[in-house]
């Protein structure tokens, strides 16, 4: 499975997910409700390097 279908996956299956992008980093992020400030991380992905 690649990163790109899981992060496809989750942000099909969670409940208020959002895909955050910071630092050559995706993560998904959720915050039901909105009940904290930023949200929960889910699965985050890091591009491997050299």
């Amino acid at each position: 499975m690649t990163p790109e279908k899981i992060l496809q996956y989750c942000l099909e299956t969670l409940p208020d997910a959002v895909l955050v992008e910071s630092w050559g980093e995706r993560g998904v992020f959720c915050n039901p409700g909105r009940a904290r400030k930023r949200g929960v991380c889910r699965p985050r992905l890091k591009p491997s390097g050299p």
